[in-house]
């Protein structure tokens, strides 16, 4: 099961994700930060990724409108979030176990 959800690659994964969505690398600092936490404040963003409150907010509302980071309300904590077209990127060896057995 570990081989299978590879979590050491994940980080590396979720930059090559975020990429895909056509946000620049930095943004990647943020899904990755909720990775290790479990969620993440909003207002920490612009010191995860180290730029500015806007260009910071700007991201963090790029990634919970592709559906990566969630929250109940605009103003609570993201966490992450696994969608169908994500785990297939994310996760890769679970979907192609569960297609050949």
């Amino acid at each position: 099961m570990q081989r299978m959800f590879d979590l050491e690659g994940l980080e590396e994964r979720l930059r090559s994700y975020v990429q895909t969505l056509g946000l620049p690398e930095v943004a990647a600092t943020l899904p990755i930060d909720v990775l290790r936490r479990g969620e993440m404040q909003r207002g920490e963003a612009g010191r995860i990724t180290g730029r500015s409150e806007r260009t910071a907010r700007s991201l963090l509302a790029s990634l919970v409108q592709s559906g990566l980071l969630v929250s109940e309300t605009v103003k609570a904590p993201v966490r992450l979030h696994f969608s169908a077209a994500s785990a297939d990127v994310l996760f890769p060896r679970l979907f192609a176990a569960q297609l050949q057995g």
